[in-house]
Order: structure tokens, then C-alpha cells, then sequence
């Protein structure tokens, strides 16, 4: 049933709208990334902290849709920290 929920909502909403993107500012964002790698923000804590107990519930035992869940939070987490890195690494 909440499949069928979450298809539903997809198909409703549609693409990104051009207009959204066009209004994202791209400085902000580069700023932002740019940020979480500055000692000051602790960024990296949360980082490791966040990895850590994601990671403890996995060998916690879950069922399979928790395990590719959190699996999701872990692969979101190293995306934002790569991210950041290119940005740094631009500059």
C-alpha cells in the first residue's frame, strides 16, 4: 500500500520544474559545500558520528528494507562529503 502511495505521489509531482532550478542560487550552494569542510562547522563529527550509529543499527539486525534504508543515509552522507571535497579541490 505505501508503494502504491509513493508511486502515486511521483507521478503527480512530475519532474523538477526549470523554474525551481533557474531560482536555485549555485553560489549559495557552493558556498554552503565550501563550509562543511572548515573546522569551525563540525561537519565532520556529525559525519562520523552519524556513520558510526547508522552503521550500529545495521549489525544490529534489520529487516531488509531497513538495511537498504540506512544503507541510502550512509551512501547520501559520503555523497554530500564528496561534494564537498570537489568544491574544496576546485578552489
Amino acid at each position: 500500500m505505501r508503494l502504491f502511495f509513493l508511486k502515486l505521489l511521483m507521478k503527480l509531482s512530475g519532474s523538477v520544474s526549470p523554474r525551481y532550478v533557474e531560482k536555485v542560487n549555485q553560489k549559495l550552494i557552493k558556498d554552503w559545500l565550501e563550509s562543511l569542510a572548515s573546522s569551525e562547522s563540525g561537519y565532520k563529527h556529525y559525519y562520523t558520528w552519524r556513520k558510526k550509529h547508522i552503521m550500529e543499527g545495521m549489525v544490529s539486525g534489520m529487516t531488509q528494507e531497513q538495511y537498504w534504508i540506512n544503507h541510502g543515509r550512509i551512501l547520501e552522507l559520503q555523497f554530500i562529503n564528496a561534494l564537498s571535497v570537489r568544491e574544496l579541490k576546485k578552489k
